[in-house]
């Protein structure tokens, strides 16, 4: 769990591998789909707007950028607003390319206005 300012708080579950389906945006053959549930818990006096939540994956030693997948409603993000007091989540997926496997940067930034936190693990 991440913590801001103000009370915003951000839970990553661990990756999980998965196979996207064949309407899938943002997969290539040979790689890894990985998801991630990500939930927000709105600690603020103020709603949270789960559209300017960005997530982004990084890989490898070299730090390369992941594709996100998209996959029905897989990388929707959180819809809506998230009211003071209640939580919100949701799952993201990302392509990693096989030999990049050994080294996982995920990072969320909440909003524009927010600094991005960041976790790395396999």
């Amino acid at each position: 769990m991440r913590k801001w300012d103000g009370g915003l708080t951000v839970t990553v579950s661990k990756p999980t591998k998965f196979t996207p389906g064949a309407y899938s945006i943002g997969h290539e053959s040979g790689n890894q789909a990985a998801k991630w549930r990500i939930k927000v818990h709105n600690g603020t006096s103020e709603a949270f707007q789960g559209a300017m939540m960005s997530v982004y994956v990084k890989s490898g030693s070299d730090g390369g950028t992941c594709e996100q997948i998209f996959d029905g409603d897989l990388g929707a993000g959180i819809a809506g607003s998230v009211s003071p007091g209640s939580s919100g989540a949701a799952d993201f997926a990302f392509d990693v390319p096989q030999g990049q496997l050994n080294k996982i940067d995920l990072e969320v930034r909440p909003d524009f206005d927010q600094v991005a936190k960041h976790w790395v693990g396999r």
